[in-house]
């Protein structure tokens, strides 16, 4: 897979059609030609086009953030419940006007640590846009990380799976009840309430638990 192209552009071009294709550029329209290839590669060879008068923009798939990646990680990934998207690290939900796309390897990262980009590419990651690379984040979250990557990266793959949310609110849920149950026991060991606690047929005929005051 490519990792960078060079576009080089302008009226110098025609002058310099055989060097153009001898390296491997192809033709795009009038007077652009294009080149992918890697990283090094690529920069040598933008600075060689300057150097012969061309005009080269040289761009890394894997340092640039694209103009669209919001609406890139939109047509990719379906709201979490009512219209509503789920922040990936604190389970916020957000409308679609307040959802932060978050790349979950920062660009600037990415920018400075050819490790990263080489990860990336390794994993199949088209570009730092690449959908799996986006994650839905409130506005305090994505500050909060900005270029960090310490957990963040993890804590970002895992919440992205919608299905952790729900088994997250069912734990949750169980916790309470224990917790009720246990603040039930407490008090009717001191005397404070009466509680005919459930057994097990009483929880499962669905009988309800009876409360007594005592008298004051």
């Amino acid at each position: 897979m490519s990792s960078a192209k060079i576009l080089v552009y302008g009226p110098e071009t025609g002058h310099h059609r055989i060097y153009l294709f001898f390296h491997g550029f192809r033709h795009d329209s009038g007077n652009r030609y294009i080149y992918f290839g890697k990283e090094k590669r690529c920069e040598k060879l933008a600075r060689k086009c300057e150097n012969k008068g061309m005009k080269a923009k040289y761009i890394n798939e894997f340092t640039d953030r694209s103009a669209n990646y919001r609406k890139i990680f939109f047509d990719n990934n379906r709201p979490y419940l009512f219209g509503l998207y789920i922040c990936a690290y604190c389970g916020r939900l957000l409308p679609e006007d307040k959802v932060t796309v978050d790349h979950i390897y920062p660009v600037k990262i990415a920018q400075e640590n050819p490790t990263i980009r080489k990860k990336l590419e390794r994993k199949g990651y088209s570009s730092i846009n690449d959908p799996r690379n986006l994650v839905c984040a409130c506005s305090s979250c994505n500050e909060r990380k900005s270029a960090n990557t310490n957990g963040w990266i993890w804590k970002a793959k895992i919440g992205k799976n919608y299905f952790i949310w729900h088994i997250r609110k069912i734990i949750k849920f169980l916790i309470c009840l224990v917790l009720i149950y246990l603040l039930l026991y407490a008090l009717n060991c001191f005397g404070l309430i009466e509680v005919q606690l459930p057994s097990p047929e009483i929880i499962r005929s669905g009988r309800a638990v009876h409360l007594h005051l005592p008298s004051l």
